[in-house]
């Protein structure tokens, strides 16, 4: 296997660590045939998936009343899609959190964005306010953010 491949596979897994925490690289590689397979057959074939000819209103319009709350995720902000790709390319996707001697993490899996000024202290949604941290990295600033009390209720809160 070429470096460039193994690199690949290893950004396929921490990419997908969320759903597939076990980093199966049979699920990964049947979702990779999917898509090539529905790209090839799209661009041979003309094959699309049908349109939807709803009158619902677009997602973004929808009344909040009407649109049930994620489970956990009711008051967490919206970050544009435009600047999760900035922050995402800017920190190479991958943890930011640098130890106190110098030594960044690598850790490319269960990447979260983190606002350097919580969002709960009205910290802003923007890329200069948020950075990616792993989920041990992003618990540990919340604990220091917030206190290690205050995050045990809220973890059991969600």
């Amino acid at each position: 296997m070429s470096k460039q491949l193994k690199q690949k596979l290893d950004l396929a897994r921490a990419l997908s660590s969320h759903a597939n925490p076990a980093g199966d690289l049979a699920l990964i590689f049947e979702q990779a045939i999917d898509l090539w397979l529905a790209k090839v057959q799209s661009r041979r074939f003309g094959k699309t998936k049908a349109r939807k000819t709803s009158t619902a209103k677009p997602h973004a319009a929808m009344d909040q009343a009407v649109r049930p709350p994620a489970r956990g995720r009711a008051n967490r902000p919206h970050i544009a899609n435009d600047t999760r790709r900035e922050v995402a390319e800017r920190d190479g996707m991958q943890c930011t959190y640098v130890s106190p001697d110098g030594v960044r993490c690598d850790s490319q899996a269960f990447v979260q964005f983190h606002h350097e000024q919580a969002a709960a202290r009205g910290g802003a949604h923007d890329s200069g306010n948020l950075r990616l941290l792993c989920f041990g990295h992003n618990q540990l600033r919340a604990e220091q953010d917030f206190g290690r009390e205050h995050m045990a209720r809220f973890c059991k809160a969600t």
